[in-house]
Formats: C-alpha cells, structure tokens, sequence
C-alpha cells in the first residue's frame, strides 16, 4: 500500500545508482522492473523471488468490479 510513509517511485535505469546515493541511510527497496509488457510482477526484496505476477487487464477488471456500483 501507499502511505504516508511509503511511496513507490519509478527511476530511470541510468539513474538508480544516484537514486539510491541519495537514500542511503533509509529504508528503501528495489522491487521491480517497468517492462513494455503489460504485468505487474513483484519479487522480494531479500531472495528476489517472485511474489506476483499478474495482467494488468485482470487487475484492473478485478479493481472496477470491486467499485462497480460506484460508478
């Protein structure tokens, strides 16, 4: 989730390096990738083993069906 206290943040590759530089010190996390292809995989911060891998179209049907009558 999104907290106040936690942010996803997409960088560029050539810059993670300076990314990173600026966090040290705090807790931060690489995740993942962003990819032409149209999933959303997450690996684990410690072994990078994947955690999810889902299509973006079902999460997004999944996500409107819950707030369907909210329209």
């Amino acid at each position: 989730s999104e907290t106040p206290g936690r942010f996803i943040v997409t960088v560029a590759p050539e810059n993670k390096e300076k990314f990173e530089a600026v966090l040290k010190g705090c807790c931060f996390a690489a995740i993942g990738d962003v990819v032409e292809e149209p999933r959303l995989k997450i690996n684990g911060v410690k072994n990078k083993r994947a955690l999810m891998d889902a299509d973006i179209t079902e999460l997004k049907h999944a996500w409107k069906k819950t707030f369907g009558a909210l329209r």
